[in-house]
């Protein structure tokens, strides 16, 4: 195996690594924000903020992680996007 090889197999691991810190991160502040809406009896914000998130999730590239994001915004918060937050049916 080559150099340039080598650097392109720890390039593309280090990019890889990249990416689940950022997926971690992303939800993790999603998660305090909405959080933060619910607590202060403001479910249609927080409603909100994961539409957003799912509409710029929507517009990654096709792949693997498009839909790691979506598949974990739908398992934490899908359903709140049925409409289902706190019993109350949203519109």
């Amino acid at each position: 195996m080559s150099v340039t090889q080598r650097v392109d197999i720890l390039t593309r691991i280090l990019n890889e690594e990249s990416s689940h810190s950022d997926f971690l991160t992303v939800f993790k502040h999603l998660d305090e924000s909405v959080q933060r809406y619910m607590s202060d009896q403001a479910p249609m914000q927080a409603l909100r903020v994961i539409a957003m998130a799912k509409h710029q999730f929507e517009g990654m590239p096709e792949g693997h992680w498009r839909e790691r994001y979506l598949g974990e915004l739908d398992k934490r918060f899908g359903f709140m996007l049925e409409g289902k937050t706190l019993g109350m049916q949203l519109t």
